[in-house]
């Protein structure tokens, strides 16, 4: 069942885990197009290096490029963990 990346990575500071984007929240028209300049699109895998929630921040791979989400980011990326 597909879950907000954000979510998922809660409780696992320190522990990485692969998934895949299934769907984007479409409510912020600017977050939409950042995630495809991004190139955080439906059926791309990422991989969660590291989890900082108490500074609302994600560590993700995207095609083997390491970048920093913001937790705002997150919410609007659904994902399926593999």
């Amino acid at each position: 069942m597909p879950a907000r990346l954000a979510r998922r990575a809660r409780g696992r500071a320190g522990r990485e885990f692969r998934a895949e984007i299934v769907r984007l929240a479409e409510h912020d028209g600017e977050l939409l197009h950042w995630f495809y300049d991004e190139g955080l699109v439906p059926g791309t895998p990422v991989e969660l290096h590291d989890a900082q929630p108490a500074a609302g921040q994600l560590k993700v791979a995207v095609d083997g490029a390491e970048r920093a989400i913001g937790e705002k980011a997150a919410l609007g990326i659904y994902v399926r963990t593999a």
